[in-house]
């Protein structure tokens, strides 16, 4: 108790000020850090916040740093702050977007932000000659195809962008996050036929990480009917492992029950889908009965 009410009392500044700009481990000094803020007195979260606050953009880009950036972000940025930080963001997007810590604080701005938040986050996805186009006619986000139709060639251009940074996004692993599931469905939605089979290259291999949202169910089936029926039988068969069968899990969650109705409904193979999708069904059936989505689904 003695050594607690020391350390919330008279401890916590000094200790975070001697870290500034150590050699220290980012990971147990973003640990300690973390702990002053929480035990500190009002006037040592406030100096601490200060000294912290300058080393945000670097933080975020840290394996560990990321975690106290985030706590940062909420606990001690004004709305003056965030708004600024978002800026930077937007306009660093290119370099951000697809660091493999610094999508962790996009991804969280942007699950916590209002839709405004998100569309700026989106927008800025596409580089500066859609903000040039869209600054210059005056045109809201929900024009965007209409942009396309009326400048194919920068609809091209944009695409190609798109399609290179999915491949990013896929190879990093960060095809789960929600913004960039966003942009998936987004270029899905207008790639053309060539388009979407060169993000099934390597796409179709991560595909079941993009049901984990609404924006990323939508792109897999999208990318699920674009399939040829060698890469949709592939597809189907990651449904289950040696160890797991996957299907358990997505007869309990609507957007799983609706992405194996698209398989159910799409398959040309219908021995494979059969096997691993409508077999495990029936298995389940009494239990799968009684949840609301599966009833969905079986009816």
């Amino acid at each position: 108790f003695f050594f607690f009410f020391f350390f919330k009392q008279k401890t916590a500044y000094e200790i975070s000020a001697c870290l500034v700009g150590s050699e220290m481990c980012i990971r147990d000094r973003s640990m300690i850090i973390q702990a002053c803020l929480k035990h500190g007195s009002e006037d040592q979260i406030a100096r601490i916040k200060r000294a912290y606050k300058e080393n945000f953009y670097k933080l975020m880009q840290d394996k560990y740093g990321r975690f106290l950036a985030k706590k940062l972000y909420e606990d001690c940025f004004d709305a003056l702050e965030k708004k600024a930080v978002l800026e930077h963001l937007c306009v660093n997007m290119e370099k951000y977007m697809v660091h493999m810590y610094a999508t962790d604080i996009i991804e969280h701005i942007y699950l916590k932000g209002n839709s405004e938040t998100k569309k700026k986050i989106f927008e800025s996805t596409f580089g500066a000659k859609l903000k040039f186009i869209k600054e210059a006619k005056d045109i809201e986000e929900d024009d965007i195809e209409k942009i396309f139709e009326d400048y194919p060639l920068i609809k091209e251009q944009i695409m190609e962008r798109l399609r290179k940074q999915i491949d990013v996004f896929i190879s990093k692993g960060l095809i789960r996050l929600s913004f960039v599931q966003r942009i998936v469905l987004f270029y899905v939605k207008n790639a053309t036929q060539e388009g979407l089979e060169k993000v099934l290259e390597e796409g179709h291999k991560n595909y079941l990480a993009l049901l984990e949202s609404r924006d990323g169910l939508c792109a897999a089936c999208i990318l699920f009917t674009a399939a040829n029926s060698k890469l949709r039988k592939h597809m189907v068969k990651q449904l289950r492992t040696e160890t797991e069968n996957l299907v358990d899990n997505m007869l309990s969650s609507h957007l799983g029950t609706v992405f194996l109705l698209k398989v159910l409904l799409t398959m040309d193979d219908t021995k494979v889908s059969s096997k691993i999708v409508l077999d495990r069904v029936i298995q389940l059936f009494p239990d799968v009965a009684t949840t609301q989505v599966g009833s969905r689904m079986l009816a």
